[in-house]
């Protein structure tokens, strides 16, 4: 039986993919001539997934478990 989906899974899921296109688009912009752009873009990008994937796994209440 499969389980559905909760909506912290799903908007996780959505980041990492949103994430994950923006380093693809980075790394076009990098390789195509726009080195740097293409640098500023995907630190950029990087830096907000990140961020947000870090300060989701935070507990803010003690234990995890």
């Amino acid at each position: 039986m499969v389980r559905p989906m909760t909506k912290p899974i799903l908007t996780r899921k959505a980041i990492e993919l949103v994430g994950a296109i923006a380093a693809g688009i980075g790394l076009w912009r990098f390789t195509s001539g726009h080195w740097l752009s293409g640098i500023v873009f995907v630190v950029a990008v990087g830096g907000i997934t990140g961020w947000y994937l870090w300060s989701s796994r935070r507990v803010r209440a003690g234990r995890r478990y």
